[in-house]
């Protein structure tokens, strides 16, 4: 079980600065709006913290301050529910916005973000963001698309979770670890409690039916490893479940 470690804002921005000038780095997320930026000012907005596996990225509920984008790392969005039932909404590779509800004057953050591995996150002041973004079409147009982007996935996954079956979820979720959107191996990031979160799914009825496609030859579980073998047959049993 990953450790819980809370980031509070104020550590952030007294005592974290960023490691690299923005116009040095090659996420460009500001879409070029630094160039027009004072160093000084990039520093007195902008914070890059180093995170730990485990540790809470933002808590849902806390009050809205920052914006976050994830320099490095893997990052996993999620609904927290009573005793522990939680929703994993979806899995962040870098070189994305990880919190963009802030953008809307969202006053507390509708979801937490935990890391799943060692992290690197920047945190961008709201208020100065949004002055000097909103002045800027390209940036604009940016942050429309990515926004777009999220809700829509957001949005077909629990589509796809609330008409299938557990076999049809679970097969779902694993094609969408596995897919051509992620560069890492992030499906073995996750613990089965996570898998099943994902899922929106129990852990019980996930280990039986991983047991089931192993059996069947769809995957090969190695302890917590899990390696897809027949994406053909995992794609039908996510079309029928």
């Amino acid at each position: 079980m990953h450790s819980i470690r809370i980031i509070s804002f104020d550590f952030m921005m007294n005592f974290c600065r960023n490691s690299t000038s923005c116009k040095q780095c090659n996420h460009n997320c500001l879409c070029d709006l630094e160039n027009d930026i004072e160093e000084e000012e990039l520093k007195n907005n902008i914070s890059e913290i180093s995170l730990k596996l485990g540790d809470t990225v933002l808590k849902q509920d806390s009050f809205v301050s920052q914006v976050a984008f994830l320099k490095e790392g893997i990052v996993k969005k999620v609904l927290e529910g009573r005793n522990e039932k939680n929703v994993i909404l979806n899995i962040l590779e870098p070189g994305q916005f990880i919190a963009l509800p802030e953008l809307i004057k969202a006053a507390r953050y509708p979801f937490s973000l935990v890391a799943l591995s060692d992290c690197k996150v920047c945190f961008i002041n709201r208020d100065w963001l949004t002055k000097v973004g909103l002045l800027n079409r390209r940036w604009c147009e940016f942050m429309m698309s990515m926004t777009a982007t999220n809700y829509a996935f957001i949005y077909q996954q629990l589509a796809t979770n609330s008409t299938r079956n557990n076999y049809g979820k679970l097969a779902s979720t694993i094609l969408y670890l596995t897919g051509p959107g992620f560069k890492n191996d992030v499906m073995n990031l996750l613990s089965r409690k996570e898998l099943a979160e994902l899922a929106i799914s129990s852990k019980e009825s996930v280990n039986k039916i991983l047991q089931q496609l192993h059996h069947d030859g769809i995957i090969k579980l190695d302890k917590h490893r899990i390696t897809l073998l027949r994406r053909d047959l995992l794609e039908k049993l996510s079309t029928l479940g």
